[in-house]
């Protein structure tokens, strides 16, 4: 599942957030993945593309969470 506050992009996986920048043709300099849970900054521009094509639109609150329970279950 891919995940977004309008803002950024996250996904379940390091692998599915960077064949989604992929397949929509997303920048991909706008693409962080050398952090401790790679996510994508996305151009205003592209934040239409990214909900059509299967962005799930959630609050920042959420995705924070999201994110926190990834690097959680990395570390375990």
């Amino acid at each position: 599942m891919v995940y977004t506050d309008g803002t950024y992009l996250i996904a379940d996986s390091a692998r599915e957030l960077e064949l989604f920048v992929k397949q929509n043709k997303l920048p991909r300099e706008h693409l962080n993945s050398a952090s401790y849970f790679p996510y994508y900054l996305i151009p205003k521009d592209y934040l239409y593309r990214v909900i059509e094509n299967g962005g799930k639109v959630i609050s920042a609150k959420e995705l924070r969470e999201i994110g926190i329970r990834k690097y959680r279950d990395q570390q375990t």
